[in-house]
């Protein structure tokens, strides 16, 4: 997991920490490939690129609510550039997702632990929310 990563998971669970429900963040390459997998799984409601000037891109996040309470407060790393977390697809099989989504890098990709299930691919845990 590379530092940008960890930047742009800790902007979205602070915004929704202090109850947010827009955030601006600036447009990384870790941005660019998370927010889709966030995006379909229900975490977030809509997010944009904006590009004003080339200096200064960002994104603009719009976060879900459930029982007024963001979804993006449960996120948590779990993999760290010093210690990462591989899962075989038996040890993803048996994992209990009760209301959790869990982040994998595999080897076909970015994938939430749902696809992975179903490409039958195992993977580093990223994070989870």
């Amino acid at each position: 997991m590379n530092k940008t990563l960890i930047n742009f998971l800790s902007i979205l669970k602070n915004a929704s920490i202090a109850k947010k429900s827009v955030v601006k963040a600036p447009k990384t390459h870790a941005a660019s490939i998370y927010l889709p997998i966030l995006y379909r799984e229900g975490v977030i409601l809509s997010y944009s690129f904006h590009e004003i000037n080339s200096r200064n891109p960002y994104v603009l996040i719009h976060l879900r609510k459930f029982q007024h309470k963001n979804l993006a407060e449960d996120l948590k790393n779990l993999s760290l550039p010093s210690r990462t977390k591989n899962l075989s697809l038996i040890e993803l099989s048996q994992i209990c997702f009760k209301n959790k989504i869990l982040v994998l890098s595999t080897s076909k990709g970015i994938m939430s632990s749902f696809d992975c299930l179903k490409h039958k691919v195992g993977g580093v845990a990223m994070f989870s929310c």
